[in-house]
């Protein structure tokens, strides 16, 4: 609520008119987003100073930049607390490293054993007895972002700082012989990539873009692949040169044309629409089409994709629905109202019919009419689909 709001202004940002801060805050940040996460309000509080300090030099605040702002202003209070027993740009890392282990694993926790791994990765050559061992296990625990529960397991504060620390350790993996491990281990999650693709537009990133860039060209693995394309497709063209923007047209998208697999397709669509045309864009979606009607497997996955991506069934209709209220018509509006069919409820119905209500395009119409009789029948039936 808004009172809500202002107490938590009043108790970080003392001295001044909460109403005021809340009105500067808007020209940083989405204040409905911000309303609904008051993790990310807090952060935000707490790196004021820094996050004033961007917008002065004319920077757009991007969400990379809120925890990176707030990561700064933690690392100068515990040096002045003389609470950090090791290097802090080491600690960092250190949660990058267990940030990126998780990843790999596809967990949100670390066993004990699992974190004295990092933390001899990390300090390997720092750590000479037992003695120093328990030194730096307690000062990655007593100060980072890690926090301990009864059964001995590492988990981060926030979910949200395992999202950041895990998208550095992805984009400084995508430059290294070794990436495979990273690259290779999951599909990207949405927060992830988020956070990654913002890391690789920032000035200092041209060699991890270059690595993307190749990944996109030359990857056989279908992970790496479609990692690669996604984090391309969430770049804008302010984010690239004028040659990277030929390459994609002429080397990048034309694979896309000869690509079997419909997860790796829709990715390539998602590329084409960005940065060659819409046309280009839509007819790779009518090919994803193609694809998952005439098989059962290739459906599923692109089902999965979608469910991983979003964190869920519902999440990934609500985000349909969502990006398909848009005034304009988009290029893969023909996907969305297909996967909604695959994977909604009726709770999604009403929803779609509304939208119906403003088109005009028939094969819209049409498919939506589709997805509302399969998302129907399958309530009576017995859902197929897992949430």
């Amino acid at each position: 609520s808004p009172e809500e709001i202002r107490t938590i202004i009043s108790r970080f940002v003392v001295g001044e008119d909460p109403v005021a801060v809340w009105e500067e805050l808007g020209r940083y940040y989405d204040l409905q987003d911000l309303s609904r996460r008051p993790i990310l309000l807090g952060l935000i509080l707490q790196s004021l100073t820094a996050l004033r300090e961007i917008a002065i030099s004319g920077r757009r605040i991007r969400e990379v930049d809120l925890y990176r702002a707030y990561i700064r202003t933690w690392t100068l209070r515990e040096l002045s607390n003389k609470r950090l027993t090791s290097d802090p740009e080491k600690k960092l890392r250190l949660a990058e490293e267990i940030a990126a282990a998780m990843y790999r694993w596809g967990t949100s926790a670390i066993d004990r054993e699992g974190l004295a791994t990092e933390i001899r990765r990390t300090y390997g050559n720092e750590i000479f007895s037992s003695v120093d061992f328990q030194l730096f296990d307690y000062d990655t625990r007593d100060a980072s972002f890690l926090t301990c529960n009864l059964a001995g397991e590492y988990r981060f504060l926030h979910r949200s700082f395992y999202e950041y620390f895990a998208a550095h350790a992805f984009i400084e993996a995508a430059a290294r012989e070794d990436h495979a491990s990273t690259w290779r281990a999951r599909w990207l999650t949405q927060e992830i990539a988020t956070f990654a693709s913002q890391l690789l537009a920032e000035s200092g990133s041209e060699n991890q873009l270059s690595a993307v860039f190749n990944m996109a060209l030359t990857a056989s693995d279908p992970t790496e692949l479609w990692n690669a394309l996604h984090l391309i497709s969430l770049l804008g063209s302010e984010d690239l040169r004028g040659e990277d923007i030929a390459i994609i047209a002429s080397n990048i998208v034309p694979r896309g044309e000869e690509e079997n697999r419909s997860v790796l397709v829709r990715q390539y669509a998602r590329v084409a629409a960005k940065f060659v045309s819409y046309e280009a864009g839509e007819s790779l979606i009518m090919r994803v089409l193609e694809i998952v009607s005439s098989s059962d497997v290739e459906q599923d996955d692109n089902n999965y994709t979608y469910i991983n991506y979003y964190g869920g069934a519902d999440a990934a209709c609500a985000a349909f629905l969502n990006h398909m209220r848009t005034p304009a018509r988009k290029y893969d509006r023909q996907l969305h109202i297909h996967v909604l069919g695959q994977l909604g409820s009726p709770v999604h119905v009403d929803g779609l019919r509304e939208l119906m209500r403003n088109w005009t395009v028939v094969e819209d119409l049409q498919a939506a009419e589709t997805s509302i009789q399969l998302i129907l029948s399958r309530a009576r039936d017995g859902p197929t689909v897992g949430k």
